[in-house]
C-alpha cells in the first residue's frame, strides 16, 4: 500500500479542510482519509504539504485519432494502423498527464480507437478509461438538410451560424 498526503483537497464539490490522505493499493485508490489521519501500518506515504488532490477529470469530447496539431484533420487518412495506434496512445498519455482519467471519443477513424481499446497495447500501460462512439455515421449525413449540416459545422467550430433557423428573422 502507498499513500499520498496533500495539504489541500477538492472532492468535486468543495475544498476539504485539512487536506487528504489518499491510499492506493496496486495502482487503485482504496481509501481517502482526512489529511491528519495516520497511515496504516507499513504504508509508505508521500508528503506533499503544498499539493492538492482532486478526483480525476473527464473529457467528454475528444478525437483520439487526431494528434491535435494544425492540419490534423487534413492528415487523418494518412496514418498506417501502427501510426494511428501511436497517435491514440500519445493522446491518452497527454490526457492522463493533465489529470484526465476518462475520455469519451467522438471521432473514431476506421474503428482504430475501438481496436486500440480491445488490443493488448491498451493493457501495456496506464491510460485513461476510454468510452468510444465509434466512427461517425455516414447514414445520418445523407438525411440532414444541407442548411442544417452547414449550421452544425459552424456550431462545432465556434463560428457564427447565420444560416441556422434560430438566427434568421421570421418573415
Amino acid at each position: 500500500m502507498f499513500g499520498v498526503r496533500a495539504g489541500s483537497a477538492f472532492d468535486g464539490e468543495r475544498v476539504v479542510p485539512g487536506g487528504a490522505l489518499v491510499l492506493l493499493d496496486d495502482g487503485r485508490i482504496v481509501g481517502v482519509e482526512p489529511g491528519a489521519a495516520p497511515a496504516p501500518d507499513g504504508c509508505e506515504v508521500l508528503e506533499v504539504p503544498g499539493g492538492t488532490v482532486l478526483p480525476g477529470l473527464v473529457d467528454a469530447h475528444v478525437h483520439l485519432c487526431g494528434d491535435g496539431t494544425d492540419g490534423t484533420l487534413d492528415r487523418i487518412e494518412e496514418p498506417s494502423q501502427d501510426g494511428m495506434t501511436a497517435v491514440i496512445g500519445e493522446s491518452l498519455r497527454r490526457h492522463l498527464a493533465a489529470g484526465v482519467t476518462t475520455v469519451r471519443d467522438l471521432g473514431d477513424r476506421r474503428f482504430a480507437v475501438l481496436d486500440w481499446r480491445s488490443s493488448t497495447q491498451s493493457g501495456g500501460g496506464v491510460y485513461p478509461t476510454v468510452v468510444t462512439a465509434g466512427p461517425p455515421s455516414r447514414a445520418l449525413a445523407a438525411t440532414v438538410p444541407a442548411w442544417a449540416a452547414k449550421s452544425l459545422a459552424r456550431i462545432s467550430c465556434g463560428a457564427p451560424c447565420k444560416n441556422a433557423p434560430s438566427a434568421r428573422r421570421r418573415r
